[in-house]
C-alpha cells in the first residue's frame, strides 16, 4: 500500500487525542503520587517515546522496518499499559482515582476511532483497521461510556468492559501483524 498523507484536520484530531490522553495519564499518575516530580517523570518519558516514534515516522524509516514498525508502536503500549496497571503505581491511581473514570477513561476509543475511519477514506490506513473492516474497538469506547456512571454500583460490568477492551486489543494487534 503506498503512503497517502492524511488531511491536515484529522492529523490535528489525532494529536489533540493523543495529547489528552497523554495528560490524563501523566495526571493520573501525578494525582495518585501527589508529586509533581513523578507527573514530570511519566511526561518526560512518554514524551521521549513518543518523539522517538515521530522521528521514525518523519524520516520514513518507519515503513521499512518489519511490519511498518507497528511494534514499536503497539509494544511499548501493551507493556507500560501492563506494567502501569501491576505495578504499585497503577495501585496507587487505582486507589486514588474514581472508578468511574477509570472506566470512562477508554471512551478515547470512539474518536480515534473516528479518526481512522477517516484516514481509512482518506487511503491512509488499510480499511481492515477500522469498524468496516477487523477493527471493533469502538465497541469497546462506547460500552466504556455505558459503564462508566454505573462501574461502582455494578462492578461486573466494569469487568465485562475490561475483559472487551482486552479482547479487542488482542484482536487489533493480530489485524495488525497480518
Amino acid at each position: 500500500m503506498a503512503f497517502v498523507s492524511a488531511s491536515p484536520a484529522s492529523l490535528g484530531v489525532f494529536v489533540t487525542i493523543l495529547a489528552v490522553v497523554s495528560a490524563a495519564i501523566v495526571g493520573a499518575i501525578g494525582r495518585a503520587h501527589q508529586s509533581a516530580k513523578a507527573a514530570a517523570i511519566a511526561a518526560g518519558g512518554l514524551a521521549l517515546w513518543l518523539a522517538g516514534i515521530a522521528m521514525l515516522v518523519h524520516s520514513g524509516r518507519m515503513a521499512t522496518l518489519p511490519i511498518n514498525g507497528l511494534p514499536l508502536i503497539f509494544g511499548p503500549v501493551l507493556l507500560f499499559s501492563t506494567a502501569l496497571g501491576l505495578s504499585a503505581v497503577g495501585r496507587r491511581v487505582a486507589a486514588t482515582l474514581p472508578l468511574a473514570l477509570l472506566v470512562g477513561f477508554q471512551a478515547f476509543r470512539l474518536p480515534l476511532e473516528l479518526v481512522l475511519h477517516s484516514w481509512a477514506r482518506q487511503g491512509t490506513i488499510p480499511e481492515t483497521m477500522t469498524w468496516t473492516g477487523q477493527n471493533w474497538d469502538i465497541v469497546s469506547g462506547a460500552l466504556a461510556l455505558i459503564a462508566a456512571p454505573c462501574a461502582t454500583r455494578f462492578p461486573a460490568i466494569v469487568r465485562i468492559t475490561n475483559i472487551v477492551g482486552l479482547a479487542s486489543i488482542l484482536h487489533i494487534v493480530r489485524v495488525a501483524i497480518l
